[in-house]
């Protein structure tokens, strides 16, 4: 499969949007922590640890942790 992070973007502001205006935290988190994954296959590691620490500040608030686990492992690649 070819990754195509900048495609993922653009789709990712767009739902990203829906889920703001219904105020779903969830989806805005994993939107956010996607957002994190596509900036880190970018190599842009900035963004992508911007991106992953506030989802995962809101995936820790709402007890979902089995994607924090994941982001945190791509965070220790970043290092």
């Amino acid at each position: 499969m070819k990754k195509k992070p900048d495609s993922a973007l653009i789709f990712l502001n767009e739902s990203g949007a829906i889920f703001s205006s219904l105020n779903h935290k969830k989806g805005i988190a994993y939107n956010l922590g996607n957002k994190g994954l596509a900036y880190a296959q970018q190599g842009n590691n900035k963004l992508a640890e911007r991106y992953i620490n506030q989802a995962t500040k809101i995936l820790i608030e709402l007890g979902d942790y089995d994607p924090v686990s994941a982001y945190f492992i791509v965070l220790s690649k970043i290092y």
